[in-house]
């Protein structure tokens, strides 16, 4: 399960992806973490972080899929 959240440090927004893994909590980790400066604390500005980061992390997991020679995340059979 990937669990994502927002909040604020002091003067700024930490964006998480987490994974969970409810069978086996101690391979559950962190797969992105993000801290922005000067970023706003509205509903907007929050869901924008953590859609850019949820971009990001996905990304990078296709980059290294592809990498790997596992094909791509999006690929129709």
């Amino acid at each position: 399960m990937l669990i994502a959240r927002a909040y604020t440090v002091l003067d700024s927004m930490v964006v998480e992806i987490t994974c969970l893994h409810h069978t086996d909590p101690a391979a559950s980790h962190l797969v992105i973490r993000e801290e922005r400066r000067g970023f706003g604390s509205g509903h907007a500005d929050v869901l924008t972080a953590l859609r850019d980061v949820a971009d990001l992390a996905a990304a990078i997991g296709e980059a290294e899929r592809q990498r790997l020679g596992l094909g791509t995340l999006c690929a129709t059979e």
